[in-house]
């Protein structure tokens, strides 16, 4: 989590230190165009609104105010800046925003210690960002087509998320009353389904076997299932004796639900009551005897424990029924021409 936001943060500065560099103010020259200042400004709104959706915390701005008598190192002790570069600072404010989040609080004690491992690193990254922004405010980029199209590229996107967000993404409302109305309507699609904890021991039977092979490999898990039914340890003679790699737990196959175990298996352990043992039986794999250690009953999941999924499928649904009439109301707008021959040539199925 730690690495996705500070790598957020990291094409934020890149960004802003791309956009900002090709604009100076000395006497006016080489200065953008107004149509391509104000793309400038649309670019950099997103990305700066993009980046609070990932730092909900967001810290109270500070303003820098530069004092003729005060030395930069006398800045950093007074105005809550971590460093300047050039002249212009890098804000604590920016470091809080990944390590003052109060969301670090509900991390787990291994990643709040991840965190605490890389402050030097983020504070190290910061920086630097600031030293790349400040050579690229030293360079005009205005007379590279590349350039230009790149920036003419970003802002077709800018203006489709807008589009987007406005047709699409703000007319999603979700109540409370609506997710519990879900959930009473669908409510045989919210059950956590029954669970038995299994184990076994597999006498293993190759492809192919010679007969002998086969009534060999029976008697011997016959000869094991007797010993387990005298008193002898299920576990101990599965670890001794058992093909399969879940010797090393004793047969323990964990908890499994319907359709996760091969049919023939699926079947009797399912039939089985807890601490069962079950009859020798074949499979693809060879001989089983199986012992069912636990049951969990089907149940019918609570409304708290599904409503945040609930709310997402609402979402998902609603989502796409507003982009899907939207687009066949844009595509009946604006004409559409398909090159069918390239498209198939490309697709080999269109």
């Amino acid at each position: 989590m730690e690495n996705n936001i500070s790598k957020l943060l990291f094409v934020f500065l890149i960004s802003i230190m791309f956009l900002t560099g090709c604009e100076k103010a000395e006497n006016g020259n080489n200065k953008l165009s107004s149509y391509k200042t104000q793309k400038i400004k649309i670019v950099t709104n997103v990305i700066t609104k993009t980046v609070k959706i990932y730092l909900p915390a967001e810290p109270t701005q500070e303003v820098v105010k530069t004092k003729n008598n005060q030395s930069p190192k006398q800045l950093v002790l007074t105005s809550n800046i971590i460093a300047y570069v050039d002249g212009s600072p890098v804000k604590l404010s920016q470091f809080n925003a990944v390590f003052a989040n109060r969301d670090l609080e509900k991390l787990p004690t291994y990643l709040r210690r991840e965190y605490d491992k890389n402050r030097d690193n983020f504070i190290k990254q910061l920086i630097n960002n600031k030293v790349f922004e400040s050579a690229a405010n030293n360079e005009s980029f205005s007379d590279s087509p590349e350039f230009n199209r790149e920036l003419d590229d970003v802002v077709k996107q800018v203006k489709m998320k807008y589009y987007y967000d406005k047709y699409i993404t703000s007319r999603i409302n979700i109540s409370e009353k609506d997710i519990k109305n879900y959930y009473k309507n669908h409510d045989s699609k919210y059950s956590s389904p029954e669970k038995i904890k299994v184990r076994h021991i597999l006498i293993a039977v190759k492809k192919n076997p010679l007969p002998v092979q086969i009534t060999n490999a029976y008697n011997k898990a016959k000869l094991l299932r007797q010993r387990v039914m005298e008193g002898e340890s299920f576990a101990e003679i599965a670890a001794a004796e058992s093909d399969c790699p879940s010797r090393a737990k004793g047969g323990d196959l964990g908890y499994r639900q319907r359709g996760q175990l091969v049919p023939e298996f699926e079947k009797v352990a399912f039939d089985l009551k807890k601490n069962e043992i079950s009859k020798v039986i074949k499979t693809e794999f060879g001989y089983h005897i199986i012992q069912v250690t636990d049951i969990i009953q089907k149940r019918k999941l609570s409304f708290d424990e599904v409503k945040d999924k609930i709310k997402q499928e609402i979402y998902s649904q609603r989502e796409k029924k507003l982009y899907n009439d939207l687009l066949t109301s844009l595509t009946n707008k604006y004409k559409v021409i398909k090159n069918d021959k390239i498209i198939k040539q490309l697709t080999g199925k269109y």
